[in-house]
């Protein structure tokens, strides 16, 4: 399935993505790693799909009660000139047992903070396609 950021999903016909969304695990090497995506991203768009863009990057497995998750995720904000999400997907037991279960994490525990940050993060991104 092709998901398409202008607010639909294409399940038909292949679609061309326009913008990536980059999740970045607050971790050490997944920063490092970061800049050689990037350049993947942008050998991408000029040899074969021109409209590609990077939305933002979403921080991810993020564990606020370490100082290497709080300075990875200050440092995601200064490396770059590309927008970080202000929903961060913090590391949840039912964040893991959700694919367990077979079922999206809006599904599986509707109700968790993991499941209001996925829908805080599908609004940011409407609001970013809209602006």
């Amino acid at each position: 399935m092709a998901v398409s950021f202008d607010s639909k999903i294409a399940t038909s016909r292949p679609r061309k993505a326009s913008r990536v969304i980059i999740p970045v695990q607050t971790q050490y090497y997944a920063l490092k790693g970061l800049s050689n995506l990037v350049k993947v991203i942008n050998a991408i768009r000029l040899k074969l799909n021109r409209d590609l863009r990077i939305l933002g990057l979403l921080p991810t497995f993020y564990d606020g009660r370490t100082n290497l998750a709080r300075d990875m995720l200050e440092e995601l904000r200064v490396v770059g000139d590309h927008h970080v999400f202000n929903s961060i997907i913090r590391n949840t037991v039912k964040l893991g047992e959700a694919p367990l279960a077979g079922r999206p994490i809006t599904s599986y525990a509707g109700s968790s903070d993991a499941a209001r940050t996925y829908r805080d993060l599908a609004r940011e991104v409407v609001d970013l396609g809209t602006a």
